[in-house]
């Protein structure tokens, strides 16, 4: 097998360009989502996160 350049690999847009017109666009509908209430324990105690898992500020 031969090595192909990247201008190989990609397909030319002019070769592409009738897909998105046979897409059907439009809104669709969805169904409304319901989310159960939320069950708090009492007496659950969050555990202190380790340091490994503190990701460092970036800004």
């Amino acid at each position: 097998m031969g090595r192909r350049s990247n201008r190989q690999a990609a397909c030319p847009p002019q070769r592409i360009s009738h897909l998105p017109e046979q897409v059907p666009y439009g809104t669709v509908e969805r169904p409304p989502v319901y989310l159960h209430e939320r069950v708090r324990k009492p007496d659950y105690v969050s555990g202190e996160i380790p340091v490994e898992m503190y990701m460092p500020a970036r800004y």
